[in-house]
């Protein structure tokens, strides 16, 4: 009976300290980020996607033995005003290790590199 008891009171306890961390930790650390976020530009919100993107890889990478994905990131913005724009964007290949593509690309146009 007394155990029951205790392990009810404990129960709350645990329930309460839950809800008040959780709401201090909303309050100290979520919404003042949040506050920060909503007031940032559009090319400082591309680089901190950019970065919470890479922070996620290596985190992956060094704690989960699931197996991700990695390497560089490329980061584009979409506005309402400005449309897609490529903000950092990988290349595929190196252009000067492959010149024999410009010439494909670019013989039937009658241009030269």
């Amino acid at each position: 009976m007394e155990a029951a008891i205790q392990k009810k009171i404990n129960d709350e306890a645990y329930s309460l300290f839950k809800q008040n961390f959780s709401d201090f930790r909303t309050r100290t650390i979520s919404n003042p980020v949040v506050k920060v976020i909503n007031s940032l530009p559009k090319e400082d919100l591309a680089d901190m996607a950019q970065a919470l993107v890479e922070l996620t890889s290596l985190r992956r990478k060094v704690d989960s033995k699931l197996e991700t994905v990695g390497g560089p990131v490329d980061v584009a913005v979409i506005s309402k005003g400005d449309g897609f724009i490529w903000l950092k964007r990988k290349n595929y290949f190196d252009i000067d290790s492959n010149r024999d593509f410009l010439y494909r690309r670019y013989r039937n146009q009658g241009l030269r590199t």
